[in-house]
């Protein structure tokens, strides 16, 4: 896996200079200046990525969102694969790649006060518990709803799955580290997911994918 954050930039080059016609025709069609630029700054961040495993330079990548919405990498016209996350938040642009093109997922959050209403609505019972028990209540509350986001991106639904129906469990938490794994289940189904999580400043920065197997720090 290969990941670039990044502020969005000020400066990116004429979309006619590195969009091909199919991401030109998907880029005239926002209405906000604000969607545009951070959609932009995305397609910008990710084939800056992809670029340093791609060969054939950016001008030959096409990223374009399948059906359920999912960001997907062409080369050449032809279906690559990558397995491509994007997020924005804050002025800032987050992309993840797999190379070799197992699901991921990612998610930028900032750290912020959640109201009451809103832990009850999309944590589990325990997590809530957690949450309220912890003295870092703001943190942990977005190092979990973030995951959630994450593992949520490699299932492909996003929020059309209630975040509530994924269960987050931290080895280590904010009270006793700034990033470390996490394991995740979806409740029902019993599927299995792993991830990271970072906090950088005011940022909160996770990664998932499917299955268990991912340890330590990244």
């Amino acid at each position: 896996m290969n990941w670039l954050l990044t502020p969005i930039p000020t400066a990116i080059p004429s979309p006619e200079e590195w969009l091909s016609e199919r991401e030109q025709s998907v880029w005239k069609q926002f209405r906000f200046e604000k969607r545009r630029t951070e959609w932009l700054a995305g397609r910008w961040a990710a084939k800056k990525l992809l670029s340093r495993a791609f060969e054939g330079g950016q001008n030959n990548l096409e990223i374009l969102a399948a059906p359920d919405g999912a960001p997907e990498v062409f080369t050449f016209g032809e279906k690559a694969p990558y397995s491509l996350s994007l997020s924005h938040r804050n002025g800032y642009v987050l992309a993840a790649v797999n190379q070799e093109g197992h699901p991921i997922g990612c998610d930028l959050e900032v750290i912020e006060t959640r109201s009451s209403a809103f832990i009850e609505e999309f944590f589990t019972t325990e997590e809530q518990q957690q949450i309220r028990s912890s003295k870092e209540a703001d943190k942990l509350a977005i190092v979990l709803w973030s995951a959630k986001e994450s593992v949520l991106k490699v299932m492909r639904t996003g929020l059309r799955v209630s975040t509530n129906h994924i269960r987050i469990f931290l080895e280590e938490t904010p009270e006793t580290a700034i990033q470390w794994s996490f394991e995740a289940e979806h409740i029902g189904t019993g599927q299995r997911f792993s991830g990271w999580w970072r906090i950088s400043g005011a940022l909160v920065i996770t990664f998932a994918m499917a299955g268990s197997g991912a340890k330590g720090k990244f």
